[in-house]
């Protein structure tokens, strides 16, 4: 992740504010893995982090 990145989506979930976001990590256990679709600029791109 990079400064101006978005998080467009966590596991296919779209993330639109900044609740959506809070609820999603609401729910994630430690160890789990998430794809995130993140936008950069113009472009889109996925990416995998772990919760710890």
């Amino acid at each position: 992740m990079r400064p101006g990145d978005l998080i467009i989506e966590i596991d296919g979930q779209e993330i639109e504010t900044i609740e959506e976001f809070r609820t999603v990590l609401d729910a994630v256990e430690k160890d789990q893995v998430l794809r995130l679709l993140i936008q950069r600029r113009d472009s889109l791109f996925y990416t995998t982090i772990k919760a710890e």
